[in-house]
Parts: C-alpha cells; sequence; structure tokens
C-alpha cells in the first residue's frame, strides 16, 4: 500500500505540475508584466530615481522604485530574447519554486508521499499566483530561500548562509515591494527559536548559542542591507505613510479579497471553494501540529521537539492568506509545519498505516479531478490557447482589443487616454510617451481616479450632479477608448462594454470603430492635431474619413471591405454573409439577415440594422432576436416612442427571457430621458452565444514586437 501510495502522490504531482506549466508558459497575457517592462525600459535609460511616471498622464507623484530591479531585468530579457526567453524565464522560475519547496517538504517529512501531497495543495492553492509573471515570484522564491539556509532541519546556519541571506535581502529590496517579509520571517524564526530555548530546563538553556547568534546577524545584516535601495526607509514603511490619498486596494483586484472561514465562495472567483477547503485543512492541520509542538515541548529534551519556528511562520501565514487571497502562496509555511510533525509522529500499526495511505491517495485523486472543475484550473483554462499555433504567439492580441492599439500606434495619437484599468499597462507599453494612460496596474494614482474608474465604465459622473462627459473633462481625458459588446454578463462577474458611451456625445468625435471596441478623441487642440494625424492616416489607406462627422464603419466597409475584415469591423466569413443576404432565393438568407443585423448593430449602424430587423419581423413577427435587437437600436437612436411600442411587442414575445426583459424595463418603463438614456449605456442586447460568435470571427490582430 506504500508503493502505491508513492505511485498515486507521484503521478497526481507530475500532472498537476504539467498542467500548471501549460499555464504558465503560455502567451504573455499577465496585464502588470507589460508596466513592468515599460518601467523597466525607463529605469535602464534614466536610473531608479523617475522625474515622471513614464506611463501615466494623471499620476501625482513619479513611480515608486520598489521593482525597479526586477522591471530592469524583465526589460533585459525582453530585449536579448523577446517574449519568447519571458516566457522560457517565467517556466524555469516556477519550476524552480515547487523544486525548492518539493526538496523542503522531502526534508521536513522524510516522506516522498507528503512531500508530493505537499507540494500538490501549494499548486492548488497559488496557482493564480504562479502563472502571473510578475516580481512576486522572486519574492516566493526567495521566501523558500530563507527557510532553506536559515531554518530548514533546526540547522545551525554557517555564515556562508548568514552571509547569501543579507544579500539576499538587499536584492529583495530593489525586486518586490514584499521585502518586508524577509527580515519579518528572519525575526519569527529567530524568536521561535528563543521561545524554545526559554521553555527547556533553566541549565540547558543556550541563548546565546552559536544558532542563535548566526540567526541574530542574519536578521541585523539583512534588515540593513534592506535599506540598500533608491529611497532607504521609505519602503519599509510605504502603506503608513502613503495616507488618505492611497486608492484603496480592495477596488481594483480580486487579489485582495479577504478569505471567509464561514462561506462558502462560487466556483470562477479567486477564492474559489478548492482555496476555501485547503486554507480550512491548513487551519487544522497546523492546529494539531501545534498541538504536538506543546506536548513536545514538555515532553522531549532535544531541540528537535521545539517547533516554534515553523508554528510562528504559520500564525504569520494564515493571518495574511486570511486578509487577502493574494498571500495563499505562503501556505508553503503551514505545509512544512505539518510536514515536521508528520516526521515525529510515532509509526503507525499497519492495517492503520494502510488505511491511512489509501485514504491519502484517494484524496489526491479526488484534489486534482476536483482542482480541474470548482478550483482554479476552470478560470486558467478558459484563456490557454486552442491551438499550437496560437500558444506559439508572443501574446494573446485578441485579448488587448490589439487592431485598436496598433490604429492609435500607427495613426500617431497623442494625449492623455482612458481605457480599462487591466488595458492601461499593455497600452503604456506600446503608446507612451505620445499616448499616456489614466491609470494601470502600478495604481500611481490618485484616490480620485480610481473613484472615477467605475463611474467612467458606468457612463454616469462621479460626483452629484456630475455628467459623464464633465467627469471625462474633470479627468482631462483627450482620447476614449471604449471595449467589449453590449452582451449579457455573468451570475459571478459583472460585464461592462464601453464601447458605444461617447457615441453622440457633445464634443467628442469618433475616429474607429470595430464589433469589440471604438475610440473617440475630444474637441479640444490636442484633439484637433489628433484629427489631422487620423485624417492622413485614412486618406493613405484610401478610405473615407469627415473630420467632422467621424469615422463611419458603413462606409468603410461599403468602399474597402478587405480593410474591414483585416481590422475586426466585420466578421472573416463577411463576403459569404453578404452573398447569402443578396440572393433572395436562398434558404439561408434569414440567418445571414440575422448575422448581418448583429453586426451593424454591433458597429453602432443603427439605422441599417433598423431597417433589417424591421423587414425580418414583417416576415416572421415572433422572431425574438430581431424584436429585441430593434427595441435595442430604437433605445440607442434616442426614438423612445417607437421603442415603447417594440418594447411592448418584445414583452410578449419574451416574457421569460432575462435578456429581452432588461430591455423592455428600460423601453416601457416611465423615466427622465437622462435616466433613459443612462440605462441604456448599460444595457445589453447581445447573448453569450451571440456576442462570442461575432468576436470569434474577426481577424486575428497582429502580434507585434519592438
Amino acid at each position: 500500500m506504500g508503493r502505491l501510495a508513492r505511485f498515486v502522490s507521484v503521478a497526481s504531482l507530475v500532472a498537476l505540475t504539467l498542467m500548471l506549466i501549460a499555464a504558465v508558459g503560455q502567451p504573455l497575457f499577465t496585464d502588470d508584466t507589460w508596466w513592468h517592462l515599460a518601467h523597466g525600459k525607463a529605469y535602464a535609460q534614466q536610473g531608479p530615481n523617475l522625474s515622471a511616471d513614464p506611463l501615466l498622464y494623471a499620476a501625482p507623484t513619479p513611480p515608486a522604485p520598489a521593482a525597479w530591479l526586477a522591471d530592469v531585468a524583465l526589460y533585459g530579457l525582453d530585449r536579448m530574447g523577446g517574449f519568447t526567453a519571458l516566457r522560457i524565464s517565467h517556466v524555469l522560475l516556477v519550476l524552480g519554486i515547487l523544486g525548492v519547496l518539493w526538496s523542503l517538504l522531502a526534508k521536513a517529512s522524510r516522506s516522498l508521499t507528503v512531500a508530493c501531497t505537499g507540494t500538490i495543495v501549494f499548486i492548488c492553492l497559488a496557482t493564480y499566483r504562479l502563472i502571473q509573471l510578475r516580481p512576486h515570484l522572486f519574492t516566493i522564491l526567495a521566501a523558500l530561500l530563507l527557510y532553506q539556509w536559515l531554518f530548514s532541519r533546526s540547522r545551525v546556519p554557517s555564515m556562508r548562509q548568514v552571509a547569501y541571506t543579507t544579500i539576499l535581502l538587499g536584492v529583495w529590496a530593489n525586486v518586490h515591494a514584499a521585502f518586508v517579509l524577509g527580515p519579518a520571517i528572519v525575526g519569527i524564526g529567530l524568536a521561535g527559536v528563543l521561545i524554545g530555548e526559554a521553555l527547556k530546563p533553566k541549565e540547558e538553556r543556550q541563548f546565546y548559542s552559536t544558532r542563535i547568534r548566526r540567526l541574530a546577524a542574519a536578521f541585523v545584516l539583512g534588515s540593513l542591507a534592506t535599506c540598500i535601495n533608491p529611497t532607504g526607509f521609505e519602503p519599509h514603511f510605504a502603506y503608513v505613510i502613503a495616507g488618505d490619498e492611497t486608492p484603496s486596494l480592495a477596488r481594483v483586484g480580486d487579489e485582495w479579497s479577504s478569505i471567509d472561514l464561514f462561506s462558502i465562495p462560487i466556483v470562477g472567483a479567486a477564492v474559489n471553494p478548492i482555496v476555501w477547503i485547503l486554507v480550512w485543512g491548513l487551519l487544522l492541520g497546523c492546529a494539531a501540529a501545534a498541538g504536538q509542538t506543546i506536548r513536545a515541548a514538555y515532553r522531549s529534551r532535544s531541540e528537535d521537539g521545539f517547533n516554534f519556528v515553523e508554528l510562528g511562520l504559520s500564525a504569520l501565514s494564515i493571518a495574511a492568506m486570511l486578509f487577502a487571497v493574494r498571500f495563499v502562496w505562503m501556505a508553503v509555511f503551514p505545509l512544512l509545519f505539518i510536514a515536521t510533525s508528520t516526521r515525529t509522529r510515532q509509526p503507525m500499526a499497519n492495517s492503520r498505516g494502510s488505511a491511512m495511505r489509501i485514504a491519502l491517495a484517494t484524496a489526491l485523486v479526488v484534489l486534482v479531478a476536483a482542482n480541474t472543475t470548482i478550483g482554479s484550473w476552470p478560470s486558467v483554462s478558459r484563456a490557454l490557447p486552442r491551438s499550437w499555433s496560437d500558444y506559439s504567439l508572443g501574446f494573446p492580441s485578441q485579448k488587448y482589443h490589439a487592431h485598436t492599439v496598433w490604429f492609435l500606434r500607427d495613426a500617431g495619437l497623442q494625449g492623455n487616454l482612458f481605457a480599462e484599468y487591466y488595458m492601461g499597462g499593455f497600452l503604456g507599453y506600446w503608446l507612451a510617451p505620445e499616448l499616456k494612460t489614466f491609470v494601470n496596474g502600478s495604481l500611481n494614482v490618485t484616490r480620485d481616479a480610481i473613484d472615477s474608474n467605475l463611474p467612467i465604465r458606468e457612463r454616469r459622473g462621479a460626483r452629484d450632479g456630475e455628467t459623464f462627459v464633465e467627469l471625462l473633462d474633470r479627468q482631462n481625458v483627450e482620447v476614449f477608448m471604449g471595449i467589449r459588446l453590449p452582451r449579457q454578463g455573468s451570475p459571478t462577474r459583472p460585464w461592462f462594454h464601453t464601447t458605444a458611451h461617447l457615441e453622440g456625445a457633445p464634443g467628442w468625435i469618433q475616429i474607429f470603430r470595430n464589433l469589440s471596441s471604438a475610440v473617440y478623441v475630444r474637441d479640444t487642440q490636442t484633439g484637433r492635431a489628433n484629427l489631422e494625424h487620423v485624417a492622413s492616416y485614412y486618406q493613405a489607406a484610401g478610405l473615407p474619413f469627415d473630420a467632422a462627422r467621424g469615422f463611419e464603419p458603413a462606409a468603410v466597409i461599403d468602399v474597402h471591405p478587405e480593410w474591414a475584415i483585416a481590422h475586426g469591423l466585420v466578421p472573416t466569413y463577411f463576403d459569404k454573409i453578404m452573398n447569402e443576404v443578396n440572393d433572395r432565393s436562398s434558404s439561408t438568407r434569414p440567418r445571414a439577415l440575422n448575422m448581418l443585423a448583429e453586426i451593424y448593430a454591433a458597429l453602432g449602424v443603427y439605422d441599417r440594422a433598423i431597417a433589417i430587423d424591421t423587414e425580418r419581423l414583417e416576415q416572421i413577427p415572433n422572431a425574438v432576436v430581431a424584436q429585441r435587437r430593434l427595441t435595442w437600436s430604437l433605445l440607442r437612436t434616442n426614438d423612445w416612442g417607437g421603442a415603447r411600442l417594440a418594447g411592448h411587442r418584445l414583452n410578449a414575445l419574451a416574457p421569460t427571457d432575462a435578456l429581452s426583459q432588461g430591455i423592455v424595463a428600460v423601453a416601457t418603463r416611465a423615466m427622465t430621458d437622462q435616466d433613459r438614456i443612462q440605462a441604456v449605456a448599460r444595457l445589453a442586447v447581445f447573448s453569450h452565444a451571440e456576442a462570442a460568435r461575432l468576436t470569434g470571427g474577426m481577424a486575428r490582430p497582429e502580434t507585434r514586437s519592438h
């Protein structure tokens, strides 16, 4: 049975590791990687103390150089080997983390099965952290190395290891803001050793032993080494001195979600059911290990009986994990604590031991399988490329709406750009300094900027009496990039679509539009210069463009359908759609008309969408999708009377369809024109399947390299 348990544990670890590495090595998809790369370029050229933020137009200060060394390293890899070098380095770094952890668990437990089990638990907990190419990976590896050099198996650290620790902490302070964990780990470990000594009989206490002296030296020298950074002591107290103007971290990402032990989470959230179950398991396992440690402290006269180092580190780790899910990687210390306790237990009787090994093997198989359904894997796998050709690309250009980004770059636009938070780093990498963005993952923005982010996404003002356009003016936005189709949201995550937010807005001109995004410029001095750049760009492409009317998708499609296909205005199969539409005898014409109406509605060409859907409803009066789209299009054109009549018909056709009923409510309820405009801006019209068909048919944007 022992051999079976070992085989199952190794096989499970290998399978899970291969899945993880497939996700780690995929085309660059970590949003923050892009601004780290761009910062790295600035640091390499100007040094760590920049005079201004190279990417954000409204940053209150230059970026804090907390990760300047990591950024320079990433930039160097990018320059030397491109995106491939970054991906390979990411894979090697993650494999290094897993290798060090497995080795520590094996030494702590003296068991192959326990080492594999602990590593599996860590992967299930920390998948989201491991698949992101960010400086925090160095923090995970550094924490493990500190433990290995100073505390593994209660050995006396050598002077060389003390020197390694000092160097590591000095480097860490220039690589990642979480370097303060380094002195904390050393300090807590030293305190654990001192507590262990204090609990010994008085005649056996050795408070000045070689181990304690060297740990103290590592703590003092390492702490001093962390001050060797561009801003000295400031990073040690960054959160304390930031003050009220610091944006609330909970507003900007799931990674700051806390773990509620008494609330079962939903699948797809950052705190998923597997994470929740495993955190409970760690708590119970640490409680059992702590009880054993306390008993051993009074029973044993040997230093091996005192596990207060692991106990203290486990307490720190669990507190951090419960505070924010981004710290789940700190499960390494509770896992080491539990692994050490398994080594000190008395061997079980054969029958009981066999039963335990069978139970463990079964639990591992169940855990790995469950992780693919209710753990991190469903969310992770959705982003994975579906073919080797896709996997070989440098980055997922569709994710970042690269059609639009390349337009901004090639047309030579300048000024202050608003785009979605997750897009900020990618846009900064490719467009700065000509175009600087409103916000990115560095969060070098004011609280007011963060407070304005959600209202902008919802097309409303942020202050009492403030309109959406007034908010954009107050934030000095000169170029607006909207993204996403107005499709139905999911139960677990809101869906914000901003593509049409500035349709018809006074003082704003649309200069580009495709199925999933749009660009508008403000009618200012900068905007007028941008319009000249855009006019030259379209003239060179042989496309119609009038600076007063803006970009007209229908005219571009009519004049140059090949360009429209290449830039995502219409699907790649648009020619087939038009052939079927023009063949009035074709049995597929109704389907083609429906798809054409979808395209026009998505592009904001509402007159053509309305004409097609009106024709279809004359032929098929109970066509729910056409009636839904017609009602929505009438709302988008501010035809309140027509929308009200269409809404009543839609209500009769689809009384139980949630998507249709959302449109019915806005079309038929009494409200002011301004309130209705606000409601229409957030209104979805496409189902998941309809939206997927539209975006799935878009030509892949070019994947460029610097």
